[in-house]
């Protein structure tokens, strides 16, 4: 499940990064920087066999709940899902395309979903 992220865009020296929103004393809030909303999700890259937490704008949220509310694909954790980028920051594009087969994770991705440290929660200091 992904889990709502509030974020300010920083760049700095022509990179580009964000911060996390504290909240009522958020420095940044202050200095009248826009909150962002994005998503962030735990991935498994079947291209490196890592587990990863994602960061991806509403744009790929919705794209996502579009294919979980289909009922010809459903629950998004059953098949692949290939993300595609075009552009550069700040002017980036996600097109999502969902694999049209139900794809059951393999053992060895079950071990490292349970086995690793990795998760949303701790990257984002939520609270479960």
């Amino acid at each position: 499940k992904p889990v709502e992220v509030r974020l300010h865009e920083t760049s700095a020296e022509g990179k580009w990064g964000t911060a996390l929103c504290d909240g009522e004393k958020c420095v940044l809030c202050k200095q009248g920087k826009k909150i962002k909303y994005k998503y962030a999700y735990l991935a498994i890259s079947r291209k490196d066999f890592k587990l990863y937490v994602w960061e991806a704008p509403i744009t790929v949220f919705r794209q996502i709940m579009a294919y979980a509310s289909n009922p010809e694909y459903g629950d998004p954790t059953k098949y692949d899902l290939t993300v595609r980028r075009e552009g550069e920051k700040p002017n980036i594009t996600y097109t999502i395309v969902a694999s049209p087969k139900q794809t059951e994770l393999t053992e060895l991705e079950k071990e490292l979903l349970t086995e690793s440290d990795v998760s949303v929660e701790k990257a984002y200091e939520v609270k479960a």
